[in-house]
């Protein structure tokens, strides 16, 4: 099975980090993505976090675990430090919950949501 990971970044005002779909601008998701082979779950964490935001995880713990399809998929709560900066095509902007739950990955974002604030 292929694993993928998510990182959770919550913002003071009640928002998390979410960068939007480099194919689709108005559509949004948690910073995050496949962990590339021989790296650990935690490697490619950081490694995509940097790619897509600039920003730097300064601690991690994870929080959420669940098989999607093909994938395994992890998601951390992050602490992160820096500057939002990226090449990459996808925006980097705070989100609500909602505009999460209306994106590609809106049920996985779902079922995280519903465990995060319930525990």
């Amino acid at each position: 099975m292929r694993q993928a990971v998510c990182a959770l970044i919550p913002r003071e005002n009640g928002r998390v980090l979410g960068v939007s779909r480099k194919d689709n601008i108005s559509k949004w998701g948690l910073i995050g993505g496949k962990v590339d082979e021989g790296e650990t779950p935690e490697e490619a964490l950081l490694r995509e976090t940097f790619e897509e935001t600039g920003l730097r995880i300064t601690s991690f713990q994870k929080i959420f675990t669940r098989t999607d399809g093909e994938f395994e998929c992890f998601t951390y709560l992050c602490g992160v430090e820096g500057e939002v900066s990226t090449n990459e095509k996808g925006i980097v902007k705070e989100v609500t919950w909602d505009e999460l739950f209306e994106g590609p990955f809106g049920e996985y974002n779902r079922n995280l949501y519903n465990t995060f604030n319930h525990e």
